[in-house]
């Protein structure tokens, strides 16, 4: 098992949400998908950046730092984030 600090991109605060969203480890993300993850990170967290959080959560699933996604790949998981959440009023950060 693969704990959730040891995972690229995942911090100890968002390490933090993520179990209080029901995640325990590396494994757990996985079998659920950066989508699903969002989505519970934002029940139990309704301030958290969803676009900065599905990136981390994406890149940590695929096991390279987020920087690492091809740049068409990080707007297709940011468009998807933001929609799973109904974050369509917020535009998504830059990616370049």
């Amino acid at each position: 098992m693969t704990t959730l600090e040891e995972a690229s991109n995942i911090g100890p605060v968002l390490a933090g949400e993520l179990r209080r969203a029901g995640f325990e480890s590396l494994e757990d993300l996985r079998d659920a998908g950066y989508i699903e993850a969002v989505r519970r990170l934002r029940l139990a967290n309704p301030q958290r950046d969803c676009a900065n959080s599905a990136l981390a959560i994406a890149g940590a699933i695929a096991g390279v730092r987020w920087t690492r996604i091809p740049v068409e790949e990080r707007r297709r998981i940011v468009a998807e984030a933001n929609a799973a959440v109904g974050s369509a009023a917020a535009p998504p950060p830059a990616i370049t």
